[in-house]
């Protein structure tokens, strides 16, 4: 079976951008990110970028992982067809 691609791996692997911040603390930067990314963007994050990425962190890890839950869990059908579209 051949591998799927996944558009926004490239723009999953890029949060250099972001402000610096303390260990563990949330920026306002990540959090507006967070909040307008759609399931399959925030998807792509997770399942392709990088280990020790400070977006999963701390309080923005916490977050971030609530936010894509509730958009999942808002629309599972969509939630499965992003899955299967982006692959792994």
């Amino acid at each position: 079976m051949a591998q799927k691609s996944c558009r926004c791996r490239s723009d999953a692997l890029a949060t250099d951008d972001m402000d610096e911040h303390d260990e563990g603390e949330m920026t306002d930067d990540q959090k507006e990110w967070i909040d307008s990314a759609p399931y399959k963007t925030l998807l792509c994050k997770w399942r392709f970028g990088l280990a020790g990425d400070p977006m999963f962190q701390g309080e923005a890890g916490q977050y971030y992982k609530d936010v894509m839950f509730r958009k999942r869990d808002a629309d599972p059908e969509g939630a499965v067809k992003a899955s299967k579209k982006i692959g792994l």
